[in-house]
């Protein structure tokens, strides 16, 4: 088993068989949740409280899930608040089952709603069904469409470039015994969650296999090529040649009709698992997880992970990651699924395969070593899942920093459940010795800017931290569970307040001191017309590095969802709501950004871009591999929020980024060779050390610098 990067002329090698390692294993906590009969799961956060929540659906197909009839009922876990889930809520209508479901906000109001392919318990006429999300979790059946050619396969996207979310359905298997007929169902959105007019187009799939009957068997909808309109990958299904695959990009041209390019042809069954859009290398551009399956011997069974990255205008890197083979016709291995997140402290997302191996059930991580579909070496899990890994689902589900994963577990009994893996980070501000709460952001009389970030940590008066409650004006904001809190929350301009209680398990309760700061007001006017307005660098400006950028944006069409920072055509992040203020290091030298608005319908508009030119930096990096810290000098008595300047020089290859850790515990990663930020630091004495990441993976650390916070 291992990573490789195909041609889309695909082939298959020889296994690798696993070594089991240590690395990395303690980072993950698992915990195990009931859940009702579903043969997939999506992480999304459907109540806008910034943790990830659970969609459970089910499949056309019964095998290979243990089941002996297509689908199952529509259902919901949402977060605790703490990474973990609350009891499974049910949400579709007694007598119905799921057999696909996509999610996106299909009446333009902030909240993720789910369209799904509906059909009566033992088969039947299948429906298109719109559930719309009424907040906190809760979602009324609002539109039962219906579907003449069949539901079985579904995607959402703007389709006809109105700003208005569109649904496409593949029919599954039209094309048996009619090769001409495999269809694709566009439904027109009105914006309010209606789909009331529609568009049927016919496709040829079979490739260069005529007569084999190739259909379309799954879909995977997103704006592949970004040109902000609807696109499909499509698996097809050739059932006279052992149900090897085509697959095929439907390119949308914004009338809600497509044309068909062949990406490549599989001896894999890769119909057998729906496939899943997510971004599995942090580039922004939406990828393909495929799980394929194939038998072509009586005693052999082979699984496949292939991920199609995105190289943009419609192209992608076939990646297989891993393979399996066995030999045995006692049983037949099988990779059920895949995802991909930022699992650990690198640079490069990671992998995660879900699979059997001589009837055992299994877990993989695959560490990222690059971000072009490079992987090392699966690592596999223990303990091992204790029933078969069905669906995997990657998030950060504890807002540790650090992305987890969800797995669909199913007993030898067709019990379901969901194990939860969450990662761990260090946290940045300490709780008191003694009862109460230590408010380290914003710091006494700061002015900062809005939102604004509020982090503190409480030590409970009698028993364990239930939760902290923040107070602004005398006002409640919220409730944060545990005995960590770090939210930011949007704050007129002004002066304030701000008080955090804790509250213990006994329910017992200490108050912060109060904050005083004032929030200051915005220095970036947004556009009055759709767009983006970036106040800095000022056009043809000469800054130095870290290079502060700040824009506002007025949304195309809805709210603004986030705002886009890109430098010389390489994206730098996502910043969530209208307004961005950040810094990051550059080289010096001629450069050119480029803020890009994406509004909560999906829309974007781009700023004109801004040329600018960085001038040498005052932190000179070291003539060696390593790094200099330029701020704090050594045992410096220092005021918080505290500077940190530093400047590193590759130990091979050129800087990937700057890693920033203070107590032995890391704050952040920073982009480039140079990094200029400033961290609330509690007062009393601390250690920082800058960590030098190359673009070759390797690191050299700097010498430690203590100092001291008054």
């Amino acid at each position: 088993m291992y990573p490789r990067s195909i041609p889309l002329s695909f082939a298959v090698s020889t296994l690798i068989l696993i070594a089991t390692s240590a690395i990395a294993q303690n980072n993950f906590t698992s915990t195990s949740y009931a859940a009702p009969a579903a043969q997939h799961i999506r992480a999304v956060d459907l109540n806008n409280d910034g943790y990830a929540d659970l969609v459970l659906f089910g499949d056309y197909f019964a095998d290979p899930y243990g089941a002996t009839s297509p689908g199952t009922p529509l259902a919901i876990m949402l977060n605790n608040g703490k990474g973990g889930f609350s009891s499974a809520t049910v949400i579709q209508q007694s007598g119905y089952v799921t057999v696909a479901a996509a999610i996106g906000d299909l009446n333009g109001d902030g909240l993720p709603d789910i369209a799904a392919c509906t059909q009566p318990v033992g088969n039947g006429v299948n429906s298109l069904d719109i559930y719309l999300n009424q907040g906190s979790g809760k979602f009324a059946l609002a539109h039962t469409i219906a579907t003449p050619l069949g539901c079985e396969t579904i995607a959402i996207g703007d389709a006809n470039q109105d700003g208005k979310p569109d649904i496409a359905v593949a029919t599954v298997d039209s094309g048996f015994k009619n090769e001409d007929s495999n269809n694709v169902t566009t439904f027109f959105g009105d914006g309010t969650g209606n789909f009331p007019t529609l568009v049927v187009q016919g496709y040829n799939l079979d490739g260069s296999r005529p007569d084999l009957l190739c259909g379309i068997f799954r879909a995977a909808g997103a704006d592949f090529n970004g040109d902000g309109i609807l696109d499909l990958v499509i698996v097809v299904d050739c059932q006279s040649l052992n149900d090897e695959s085509n697959v095929f990009l439907l390119t949308g041209d914004g009338t809600g009709t497509y044309t068909a390019t062949e990406l490549f042809e599989s001896t894999d069954n890769l119909a057998v698992d729906e496939p899943n859009v997510t971004d599995v290398n942090g580039d922004g551009q939406p990828d393909v997880i495929l799980v394929g399956q194939q038998s072509p011997a009586t005693n052999e069974n082979i699984g496949d992970l292939n991920f199609l990255i995105n190289q943009g205008g419609g192209k992608f890197n076939n990646v297989n990651l891993f393979h399996i083979e066995s030999n045995s016709s006692q049983y037949a291995d099988h990779v059920y699924a895949g995802t991909a997140g930022n699992l650990s402290s690198s640079p490069y997302f990671d992998a995660v395969v879900a699979y059997t191996d001589n009837g055992q059930p299994n877990l993989a991580v695959l560490d990222g070593t690059n971000n072009s579909g490079g992987y090392g070496s699966p690592v596999v899990l223990s303990p091992a899942p204790s029933g078969t890994p069905l669906s995997l689902a990657a998030a950060d589900y504890n807002l540790s920093g650090l992305d987890g994963f969800a797995v669909l577990e199913q007993s030898s009994s067709g019990v379901n459940s969901i194990v939860v893996y969450t990662n761990s980070s260090a946290s940045t501000c300490a709780p008191p010795s003694t009862p109460g709460v230590n408010v380290c952001s914003p710091t006494p009389n700061a002015v900062v800017s809005s939102p604004v970030n509020f982090v503190a940590a409480g030590t409970g008066a009698s028993g364990s931290v239930n939760h902290l409650e923040l107070w602004i004006d005398n006002a409640k904001i919220g409730n944060y569970t545990g005995a960590e809190m770090n939210t930011s929350v949007t704050v007129a301009t002004g002066t304030h307040q701000a008080t955090v209680v804790e509250v213990d398990s006994s329910g017992n309760y200490v108050k912060s001191t109060p904050v005083n700061f004032t929030v200051g007001g915005s220095t970036c006017p947004p556009p009055s017309a759709p767009g983006v307005n970036v106040c800095s660098p000022t056009p043809n400006s000469d800054v130095s590095s870290p290079v502060t950028f700040i824009a506002a944006g007025t949304g195309a069409s809805g709210t603004v969802n986030h705002l886009e920072l890109w430098i010389d055509n390489t994206k730098i992040g996502n910043y969530t709501g209208a307004e961005m203020n950040t810094s990051v290091s550059l080289a010096a030298g001629s450069h050119q950004a480029t803020v890009v608005e994406v509004d909560s319908s999906g829309n974007y508009v781009k700023s004109t871009p801004v040329n600018f030119t960085v001038g040498a930096s005052s932190c000179t990096p070291p003539s060696a591999p390593g790094v200099n810290v330029c701020s704090p000098t050594p045992n410096a008595d220092v005021s918080s929020p505290v500077t940190f300047i530093a400047a590193g020089t590759g130990a091979s290859g050129t800087v990937n980024h700057l890693e920033l850790w203070i107590d032995n515990g890391k704050i952040g990663n920073y982009t480039g060779a140079e990094m200029n930020t400033s961290v609330s630091v509690a007062a009393g004495s601390h250690q920082v050390t800058v960590v030098e990441v190359d673009s070759k993976g390797n690191y050299v650390k700097s010498t430690p610098v203590n100092f001291t916070v008054n």
